[in-house]
């Protein structure tokens, strides 16, 4: 990529582009030394600080001339300079009268302070750690973990607003591009391979290399992230897994039937109730139709939704299905959206605009749902619960059940720090969600031995493993859905050193730290 990085730095060296990041620039610069002056008044930090201005110099006439567009960003700011000639900034550095003939001026900002650096980080260093900052010197990164759907959403936006462009325009390079992000979007969650089945889409129906490229592009990154993780996501084997246990048409039922239940949850942040449900599966319909109409002709955001929905019909974990929506809910409903105003705007029967007016009751239903949500930021919460109120739990409609089950959250969250101040740096544990561990209790964390293992076969992974410790909780997932798991796999070796729970049930444990007794 280094011929891309250079063509983008010739791109940026044009008067105009300079101009452009010169007043992006002096803007930070100042706000930057405001906040270093503040942080020196609070901390007292010292690291050979001077406050008398910086001075930049020209050696030829043409350089000082050049500097007309720097001073007018300067004026526009309000940032106080000097223009000096050779006796004026040897009046301000008398260093400089041996080769003063060697600078035909100067420009002086008097507010500028300057220090060493070396001694700057090492003090802000010593003050975080002091105030609970943990610096992990010597680390190698072996991995990001980007699993997330607030950052699956923009991105997989922006990927449909690039296959937009390439529709109209199908060129190489972007779609090289679109074929990159749509990698990225990979690595954030797996359900981003809606994005990977649009390329294919796309490029089996308009036959452009471009959209082969695309699609080779993101197979190549997908391939590659596989060979890193040490082999292919095991979704495909757990889905496959699930269908033969539970059989094809059981499974289909429960899935299909539970798709009304979570898209309302996702569309109306409500009770499922028969009304709810029934006017969520209108405005469902109707989006479903204007999907239909996009994808037929042939706009890549009808095959990602399309492609998205078809997603949600196969996964075998209902449970999972309004997060899958949270990420199509934007691109389905601008999708009603559209199909309504191209039915009231375009020619035809007057039947086709009467649907369209009856089409946008429903849509309406989202409105409601998004006025209640800001509602709910104005009803009380406990204390130790408020962080919470942006969680997703605290906007559904019974109150008894979203204070049960983010006062479960916490406590989560109460354990996974607990690993960190139990467990000595360094140590590993083997957690369900191991990312979490990571995250609240900056300690190693690695899944645990699968359930399917027999018990020698379980012993010896996790000695194989390295951790001498289990955090056991009331979380699960489709790869381990039993709640504290593996609790009764553990014999009389292992030893529980900690417990948390839930602010509404403190008499019932909601996390378990379990310990190696050699290891205590």
């Amino acid at each position: 990529a280094m011929w891309r990085w250079g063509a983008a730095m010739l791109a940026n060296c044009t008067a105009r582009a300079y101009a452009l990041n010169k007043s992006r620039m002096v803007p930070i610069a100042e706000y930057s030394r405001d906040v270093l002056k503040a942080l020196r008044a609070e901390t007292g930090i010292r690291y050979d600080e001077r406050a008398q201005g910086t001075l930049q110099l020209f050696r030829t006439q043409k350089q000082l001339d050049g500097i007309g567009g720097d001073v007018e960003v300067l004026r526009q700011y309000g940032v106080p300079f000097e223009l000096l000639d050779r006796e004026r900034f040897c009046r301000v550095e008398p260093a400089l009268r041996h080769t003063q003939h060697k600078f035909v001026g100067a420009l002086r900002l008097p507010n500028d302070e300057t220090g060493d650096c070396f001694q700057f980080t090492n003090r802000l260093a010593a003050m975080a750690a002091e105030r609970g900052v943990r610096f992990r010197w010597d680390t190698r990164i072996e991995a990001l973990q980007l699993h997330s759907e607030h950052l699956l959403l923009p991105v997989s936006l922006a990927a449909l607003r690039l296959a937009a462009r390439l529709r109209d325009a199908p060129r190489i390079g972007p779609a090289l591009a679109l074929g990159a992000l749509v990698t990225f979007a990979l690595f954030t969650r797996s359900a981003a391979v809606t994005l990977l089945a649009m390329l294919a889409w796309m490029a089996v129906t308009t036959r452009s290399r471009a959209w082969f490229a695309a699609l080779g592009s993101a197979a190549l990154g997908l391939a590659a992230s596989a060979v890193a993780r040490g082999g292919a996501s095991g979704y495909v084997a757990e889905a496959v897994a699930a269908y033969q246990r539970e059989g094809a048409a059981a499974m289909a039922w429960d899935v299909l039937s539970n798709i009304p239940v979570a898209w309302t949850m996702c569309l109306l942040d409500a009770q499922p109730t028969l009304r709810n449900v029934a006017l969520c599966g209108l405005a469902g319909a109707w989006c479903l139709w204007g999907s239909l109409r996009r994808a037929r002709a042939g706009e890549p955001d009808g095959c990602y939704a399309l492609c998205g929905l078809a997603l949600i019909a196969l996964w075998p974990y209902p449970v999972e299905q309004p997060r899958l929506f949270f990420v199509l809910l934007p691109v389905l409903l601008l999708q009603g959206l559209w199909l309504g105003l191209a039915l009231v705007t375009g020619r035809g029967p007057a039947w086709r605009r009467c649907a369209a007016l009856a089409g946008a009751v429903p849509l309406l239903v989202g409105l409601v749902g998004t006025l209640r949500f800001a509602g709910n930021f104005a009803l009380p919460l406990p204390a130790p619960l408020r962080d919470y109120r942006w969680h997703v739990q605290w906007h559904l409609a019974q109150l008894r059940q979203p204070l049960a089950q983010i006062s479960k959250i916490e406590a989560w969250e109460r354990a996974y720090a607990q690993v960190g101040e139990l467990l000595p740096p360094g140590a590993c544990v083997y957690a369900v969600k191991p990312a979490l561990v990571g995250l609240f209790g900056q300690r190693v964390a690695k899944a645990p031995p699968a359930p399917a293992l027999d018990a020698e076969a379980f012993a010896r992974a996790v000695r194989d493993g390295g951790c001498d410790a289990f955090l056991l909780n009331s979380a699960t997932s489709p790869s381990f859905p039993t709640a504290f798991y593996p609790y009764e796999r553990l014999d009389s070796a292992w030893t529980v050193v900690a417990s948390t729970a839930a602010l509404d049930t403190p008499d019932r444990p909601s996390s378990l730290l379990v310990l190696r007794a050699s290891a205590r």
